[in-house]
């Protein structure tokens, strides 16, 4: 028989905490293994990829099958110097063509991108100025000392996922480039584990790249 924890473990494994849960509805299902902790909150409360909100228990980062080259990146909330320098870790070790999809794009956007120099890159955001944060100066500038940087609007709402796409990996971005004050994660896919995802979203990414209506940005 499974201890209690290891069954929250096994919860959390099958995407159980991805929805807000009640501890009663926690114990019940423990319950329903046969399990019967006294402790079920100090249980809950020791699983370092959860937390309370409200009164109800959800994950902080999803589930990552553990397989060699498979990173999840967690920064944590209140930490903002130390967030960005470590993203900024992983934007530096980027090399050749890179593709990203984000339709928001502020200042923490333009310093982060300033980080690709050893990379060609096309950015596609969305064209609403709601979207955008930064001034059209500021593109102008960014430009002047990023030539490798080309910043595309795309007119439609089709964009949703924040991603980066090279050629050998996948980054899924939870907040964007703004990691600094909130809990965010980042998750690396390289290509021997979702070659078909990243050969989808680079021939999807493309097509909206090309889009006749994009607003050339810089």
């Amino acid at each position: 028989m499974k201890s209690p924890t290891k069954a929250i473990d096994s919860f959390w494994r099958e995407g159980f905490f991805k929805d807000k849960q009640k501890t009663s509805t926690i114990s019940n299902k423990l319950n329903g293994l046969g399990l019967n902790p006294g402790n079920t909150t100090d249980l809950l409360r020791k699983r370092k990829y959860l937390r309370n909100k409200n009164g109800f228990w959800i994950q902080k980062y999803p589930f990552v099958k553990s397989e060699e080259d498979i990173e999840v990146y967690y920064f944590e909330p209140g930490k903002p110097r130390t967030s960005r320098k470590d993203f900024v870790g992983i934007l530096n070790n980027l090399k050749g063509d890179i593709k990203i999809c984000d339709p928001y794009m502020n200042k923490d956007t333009l310093e982060a991108l300033e980080e690709l120099k050893n990379s060609k890159v096309k950015f596609l955001t969305s064209s609403k100025k709601t979207n955008l944060k930064v001034s059209s100066q500021e593109l102008i500038d960014f430009k002047v000392e990023n030539g490798n940087v080309e910043i595309k609007g795309f007119p439609h709402d089709h964009l949703h996922d924040r991603y980066i796409v090279s050629n050998d990996r996948l980054f899924l971005l939870g907040h964007g480039f703004s990691i600094r004050n909130k809990e965010s994660f980042v998750i690396e896919l390289p290509v021997k584990f979702a070659k078909d995802l990243i050969q989808s979203l680079s021939t999807t990414f493309d097509v909206r790249w090309k889009n006749q209506e994009n607003i050339k940005l810089c």
